[in-house]
């Protein structure tokens, strides 16, 4: 048999040679792999905790098999901001080295938060107000930024943060009348008195509307006072909101001139000072009394029945030496619409004298004085008449020649030296003074030590004490 000798061509040879170094290269020979775990880009909320996946590094191959190897990472990441960052994973082993990357970005997907209510109620005529914040957690307060669309009787507020996430609201608009009127509250005193010749200066007002705000700027005021003219002026104050409702207040200012006081009745030891309070009972009377009792002294109260919880201090007033005067029931100037209506205020604060002390008086104040001129407004010549006619029926009625000022300051170091100011150089003084004005109560002592000190004595009036009459006129 003869033997067979192979014979390989050189090309087929090389070609042979070639594939297996490719095989061996490609499936038998070491080498190092990185795998990326999971998505090579994800997308995060700005704020939010990143959970990374990871990679995976092998060194090896099928013939030897494969092991693990460690893999090194690094990123940019800032998860409070937004953008596209990176993280790099690198294995190393031998002289081998591979990196691998994945795209991480970060973004705003949160609308804002909005906070406002759901209706509000609007007055006729009025452009809706309302009250709201936006917030948003990346950018901020976006209150600013709210844009507002009227639709109807729809508010939609709407605010878009810087990604373009937005959130829109709709409040419901109920419409309403404004049926309302303007509060005014005069400053100051309603009832002023001031000496002839003095400047007069208006203490001022406030006034308030539900629908339009401060409207003090449209207050108008009528009457006008004359400080050389003795008399009592009326000052009208009225505001109209824009709804046409209007308010209405008034203010008295009695202008009093220096008297000169009969002194056919001042005690033969001196001069004499006759301590007049108006207005009263009121909550600060009975420290008064007290007061009084503490210096021996006596008073006259001009009563009214203004404070019915009060009226049983005039007993107690009485009962202690003083000198109970008719001042008015209801110390509302429209008691000089008629001399009718006078009386029957009178009559009625009589039955209330007689009542708390077991008999009428016959001492009275007119509310403003004699002079009051504000009762021209309610009847012409009326105080002319009055005069005469209550001196008929048996009254004494008694002005002042002396103002206290308890009714334009609230300082008791001022009443003081309206007071004392007042009094120095007279015979016999009567002074007008107010037992509601807290001031007053708190100045009362320095007043009784100054009088009793300067020799002065104290005492209440009486049908046949010093008249203090002004002039009439009216």
């Amino acid at each position: 048999m003869k033997k067979r000798i192979l014979m390989i061509s050189i090309p087929a040879l090389c070609v042979l040679l070639a594939v297996g170094v490719f095989a061996y290269q490609k499936w038998l020979s070491p080498r190092l792999s990185l795998e990326l775990n999971g998505a090579e880009a994800c997308v995060v909320e700005v704020f939010s905790e990143y959970q990374d996946d990871g990679a995976n590094a092998y060194y090896g191959g099928r013939l030897f098999g494969f092991q693990p190897v460690d893999v090194s990472e690094r990123d940019d990441l800032d998860l409070s901001k937004l953008g596209t960052y990176t993280v790099e994973y690198t294995s190393r082993y031998k002289d081998f080295t591979l990196s691998a990357i994945r795209k991480v970005r970060v973004v705003d997907t949160t609308p804002p938060t909005l906070d406002c209510p759901d209706e509000i109620t609007v007055y006729e005529g009025k452009q809706p107000q309302i009250e709201y914040t936006a917030i948003d957690e990346y950018d901020g307060d976006l209150t600013g930024q709210v844009q507002s669309e009227r639709e109807g009787d729809v508010l939609i507020l709407r605010v878009s943060d810087s990604s373009g996430n937005t959130v829109e609201h709709r409040v419901t608009i109920h419409m309403i009348p404004d049926t309302e009127p303007p509060v005014l509250t005069l400053l100051g005193e309603v009832e002023c008195f001031v000496r002839q010749g003095e400047e007069w200066s208006e203490p001022g007002y406030t006034a308030l509307d539900q629908a339009d705000g401060d409207i003090s700027a449209q207050v108008r005021v009528e009457g006008e006072v004359t400080p050389d003219l003795t008399g009592t002026y009326l000052l009208t104050y009225t505001v109209t909101d824009a709804a046409g409702n209007s308010t209405q207040a008034e203010r008295t200012v009695t202008v009093y001139p220096h008297l000169t006081v009969s002194t056919s009745t001042v005690p033969a030891n001196g001069a004499v000072v006759y301590l007049t309070f108006d207005d009263g009972p009121g909550s600060y009377t009975a420290r008064l009394l007290d007061l009084l009792d503490e210096y021996e002294a006596k008073a006259t109260f001009f009563v009214t029945g203004q404070f019915t919880g009060y009226l049983d201090l005039i007993g107690d007033a009485f009962s202690r030496g003083h000198t109970i005067g008719v001042h008015t029931l209801t110390h509302d100037f429209a008691i000089y619409s008629s001399v009718s209506d006078y009386f029957a205020d009178l009559g009625a604060m009589e039955e209330i004298v007689k009542e708390q002390t077991g008999s009428y008086t016959d001492v009275i104040r007119f509310p403003g004085g004699s002079s009051n001129t504000v009762s021209k407004n309610y009847c012409e010549g009326i105080m002319s008449r009055l005069v005469g006619m209550v001196e008929e029926q048996g009254y004494s009625y008694f002005d002042w020649n002396v103002s206290s000022g308890d009714t334009s300051t609230t300082d008791p170091d001022e009443i003081f030296r309206n007071v004392t100011q007042g009094i120095a150089g007279k015979q016999a003084s009567v002074v007008l003074m107010h037992d509601i004005k807290p001031a007053t109560i708190e100045a009362i002592p320095r007043i009784l030590d100054w009088c009793l000190e300067n020799g002065y004595t104290l005492a209440p009036l009486s049908a046949a004490s010093p008249t203090a009459h002004h002039g009439v006129q009216n």
